[in-house]
């Protein structure tokens, strides 16, 4: 009975000695210590009731003032301006293949050339046909001068015959001194007859002259037809080579040689390396911040990533254009976007990170963002003064992954709103709330309790 009792009494003092030794606010600091890690402001709950004002440490910083810019992100593959898949403007059989793939070409350069008989007899055909409508022209030409000179003769002889008639007509009413006249009637009437002669014969030389020009007139037109017929002839045997539209690389070829080609046969794609561009689309709400475009872009390639470095490359860039409406169906609108492509690294086809600046602000007022505590969806930050803890309500601006503008910084006498010269709080080792008196601990050594 007395060894029972014994036990009884003692277990309460075992039990509180068992409670002490767990207690993480026991007088050995240095243990407490030792569990613990830096956190941010909202870190978990630690009982700010069972700590005292010398054991609730914060780390702070102040607002600084540096240059800041607002970007919009997003991914999207690169594609080149000016990319054509070529095709021939007549079929025929492959006769050369002039260009592989990975060939640098120029602008009207051979790449591969059809077969030219049927083409080159075309061409030799009008040719002759030219020729041909050229001498037709002579030929209408010389018999138009020829019916020209015709009609001056004509001219002339009927000039002629209407002078003696007119003479004979006055002679014929007068008398000799026998009183006969002096022209007989028949010699009068012969006379009118030559006249109306020759005055026919002009006339007939002038239809002449007429028909004359206007056969010189269709022989010019034909010859004209013959001319053109021969540059479509040059068109269609110059059909039969196949060359670049462009500027740029063979990026595929599809024929061989020997094989027989149409219209409708894909002969070679052509991609211009120089000038590249990158289309994604954005939500309809940002809209009002990219109106207009020429914004400043940045286009990052994980694939293009230096061994040496392993950062990504980095290809500058602008917005080109933005489309004028918004789709109904997706409510987004495209955005093109041109990118520098130095020594051709980028290729098309490759997917990069586009970072859009929207805006740049000089000598922004700038926070670490881990300082930032949201209650709801209003922000607001701890700051020390006097060593307690006041809760600010900030308004924010421009952020980068690790800074947040304050747009509403007060003056330095304020009572309320963040001075400049403020001790924001970056990290705690408990839950802050308001009128917490603290410890300020800048060595970057702060820990919770555990």
């Amino acid at each position: 009975m007395l060894h029972e009792l014994t036990f009884k009494k003692a277990a309460p003092v075992v039990f509180v000695f068992f409670l002490a030794a767990c207690n993480p606010f026991s007088s050995d600091s240095g243990a407490t210590s030792s569990k613990a890690a830096s956190v941010p402001a909202t870190s978990r709950a630690v009982s700010n009731e069972t700590m005292s004002a010398d054991r609730i440490r914060v780390h702070t910083e102040k607002p600084v003032r540096d240059q800041i810019a607002s970007y919009l992100e997003t991914t999207s593959p690169v594609e080149a301006v000016n990319e054509a898949d070529l095709y021939p403007k007549t079929g025929g059989v492959v006769r050369s293949v002039q260009a592989e793939e990975g060939d640098v070409v120029k602008a009207g350069q051979v790449l591969a050339v059809l077969d030219q008989v049927e083409a080159q007899i075309q061409l030799k055909q009008a040719e002759i046909a030219l020729e041909e409508s050229k001498r037709s022209v002579l030929e209408a030409k010389l018999a138009f001068d020829e019916a020209k000179k015709r009609l001056q003769l004509a001219t002339f002889d009927a000039d002629q015959a209407k002078r003696d008639y007119e003479r004979d007509a006055k002679l014929s009413t007068s008398e000799d001194g026998s009183g006969l006249k002096i022209v007989a009637p028949k010699v009068l009437e012969a006379s009118k007859l030559a006249w109306d002669r020759a005055e026919n014969n002009r006339q007939v030389a002038e239809f002449t002259v007429r028909k004359s020009e206007l056969t010189v007139t269709a022989s010019e037109t034909n010859q004209s037809k013959s001319d053109w017929s021969l540059q479509l002839s040059k068109v269609r045997l110059n059909d039969t080579e196949i060359r670049s539209h462009f500027d740029g690389v063979v990026s595929a070829r599809y024929i061989k040689l020997g094989e027989t080609a149409t219209m409708q046969t894909r002969i070679f794609k052509i991609t211009d390396l120089e000038h590249l561009q990158t289309v994604f689309y954005r939500p309809q709400h940002d809209l009002r911040v990219l109106a207009g475009g020429g914004q400043d872009v940045e286009a990052t390639c994980e694939a293009l990533a230096p061994e040496a470095t392993g950062k990504p490359a980095v290809f500058p860039g602008r917005v080109e254009r933005i489309a004028p409406v918004v789709d109904p169906l997706s409510g987004s609108f495209k955005i093109t976007a041109s990118l520098q492509n130095r020594n051709t690294q980028l290729k098309p086809g490759l997917l990069v990170r586009v970072r859009v600046t929207l805006g740049k602000r000089e000598n922004a007022y700038l926070i670490p963002k881990r300082a930032r505590v949201l209650e709801g969806v209003r922000p607001y930050v701890f700051v020390v003064r006097d060593n307690l803890t006041i809760k600010v309500p900030i308004e924010e601006g421009y952020s980068d992954a690790d800074r947040v503008e304050v747009r509403n910084i007060a003056g330095p006498e304020a009572q309320s709103g963040l001075r400049p010269d403020d001790a924001v709080v970056v990290i705690a080792n408990v839950d802050l709330k308001e009128g917490l008196k603290v410890s300020v601990d800048n060595s970057n050594t702060i820990k919770t309790g555990g």
